[in-house]
């Protein structure tokens, strides 16, 4: 696994695949750890700014065979499940978003290997109004301006697809999308909504108005 920093963005070259993430030269080698193995691990991990919210890109389960991962505080408390899958994965997960926990510990359920980068969560891809954001996978999305609606396609597979909204807090603020049908709406955005979770198997669209 291998990276490098440029102007705006920070290049992640690993298991064939290259990935980018919104942190500059300067950014990226103080905000980003890096993690990998292969099969079960339970791991201990740092956050660059320790009790705030993170951002973690995963990828993992090549074989397509079962794939967790889950979180655990300093006193071993279960925090949260953050990827269960039969599927090949790669998708960013919030780390401590709306939660009063701190993630200390990661456990990971696999066959094969698996990689783990965690970055701030200010560096989440931005949403910007009345320009389509298309994406697969799961993600988590940065609201640049002020909106009153969302427009959202996607689950074509119908598979779980669910989209949360949480305040400029990192509070839980509404659950605007949550189905296994095909799916293609129009939703009232809360006030205050800063950060939109989606989780989703396969492609989806949304557009901030």
């Amino acid at each position: 696994m291998e990276f490098l920093c440029l102007r705006k963005y920070c290049l992640l070259f690993s298991f064939g695949l290259i990935l980018l993430i919104p942190l500059s030269a300067n950014e990226g080698e103080e905000f980003i750890t890096m993690y990998e193995g292969m099969g079960d691990d339970f791991i201990s991990i740092e956050k660059a700014i320790p009790d705030y919210p993170a951002l973690m890109l995963v990828y993992g389960n090549s074989d397509e065979r079962h794939f967790a991962i889950t979180s655990y505080d300093e006193t071993n408390e279960y925090l949260d499940l953050l990827v269960n899958t039969t599927d090949r994965y790669l998708g960013t997960v919030p780390l401590d978003l709306g939660s009063a926990g701190n993630t200390a510990f990661l456990e990971i359920n696999a066959t094969g290997a698996w990689q783990l980068i965690i970055y701030p969560i200010f560096a989440a891809e931005r949403l910007e109004k009345n320009i389509d954001y298309y994406d697969t996978g799961d993600n988590v999305l940065w609201i640049e301006e002020e909106g009153s609606l969302l427009e959202i396609a996607g689950n074509g597979g119908e598979r779980h697809f669910s989209v949360i909204a949480y305040d400029s807090f990192g509070n839980y603020s509404d659950l605007l999308v949550n189905t296994t049908d095909v799916y293609a709406g129009r939703v009232r955005l809360p006030s205050d909504t800063l950060i939109l979770q989606v989780s989703a198997v396969g492609d989806w669209t949304m557009t901030l108005r």
